[in-house]
């Protein structure tokens, strides 16, 4: 990966990706018909999936930290596993 800067001076890396060529004709009407360019599109398309996925992320990072602690504290492992499911929404 290279990394440049960008325009607003965030460093910004290079990636190249393989994508099927139908998909890859499907991104090129969509940046035809919205005036911008792919890398643009795709930049978007990244940072909404990360949005959506990092609470998720964030979720399960927090409660295997809450089981680790609660094993230490002797706290049933079926109890642990219910909690879990709570935590699973």
């Amino acid at each position: 990966m290279n990394t440049t800067t960008s325009s607003n001076d965030h460093p910004v890396l290079g990636l190249t990706i393989q994508l099927p060529a139908k998909l890859l004709d499907v991104l090129h009407d969509i940046v035809t018909e919205k005036g911008i360019n792919i890398n643009t599109l795709i930049s978007g398309y990244i940072s909404n999936g990360v949005e959506h996925d990092l609470p998720v992320v964030h979720r399960k990072c927090f409660f295997n930290h809450v089981k680790e602690v609660l094993k230490k504290h002797n706290v049933p492992s079926e109890a642990i596993t219910e909690i879990g499911e709570k935590f699973s929404y």
